[in-house]
């Protein structure tokens, strides 16, 4: 049985997953979502270019991760998405999941709260995301933030409280 990483990253596949994450966690194969890349050929090619084909990289729909997580059930999966609130209908697709890793989350247009989160990193979260992450804390998902494997980990929860 294969374990499961989940990053919220709105870089998706880039070379700190490429050459920190996927390496320190033994990544399988590595699933960006994101319903607008995967509808766009070009782009998703140009996407998937970034990481080695070692890693199976794939860029799919959210209707579209039920299926895969099930056909690489086996592997050690690294599931990628831009944004909190897209995991909102994937919360029981991702629940045996190791940990969910808050990466990058940049200035969105209808940010309503900035967690500074680590050596002067912030994440910019809608309401949408923060009760997305609201319900998969409530699932029993540890949700942390971290931007390499060589940083200190901070629980989301901690930061949540300040």
């Amino acid at each position: 049985m294969g374990k499961l990483y989940v990053r919220v990253d709105d870089r998706l596949i880039h070379g700190q997953i490429v050459t920190a994450w996927a390496i320190n966690l033994g990544i399988e194969k590595i699933i960006a979502v994101d319903d607008t890349l995967a509808s766009n050929t070009m782009l998703k090619s140009i996407m998937t270019m970034a990481a080695p084909k070692e890693y199976e990289p794939e860029i799919i729909t959210t209707n579209e991760v039920k299926n895969s997580l099930k056909n690489n059930e086996n592997k050690t999966v690294l599931l990628i998405t831009r944004q909190i609130r897209s995991l909102d209908s994937l919360i029981d697709c991702i629940k045996n999941c190791v940990d969910l890793n808050l990466g990058n989350i940049s200035l969105q247009d209808n940010t309503i709260k900035t967690l500074e989160a680590y050596a002067g990193r912030t994440f910019s979260l809608t309401k949408q995301d923060v009760d997305t992450l609201d319900k998969i804390l409530d699932a029993g998902i540890t949700v942390m933030c971290q931007l390499v494997p060589s940083e200190k980990r901070y629980e989301y929860s901690d930061l949540k409280v300040k």
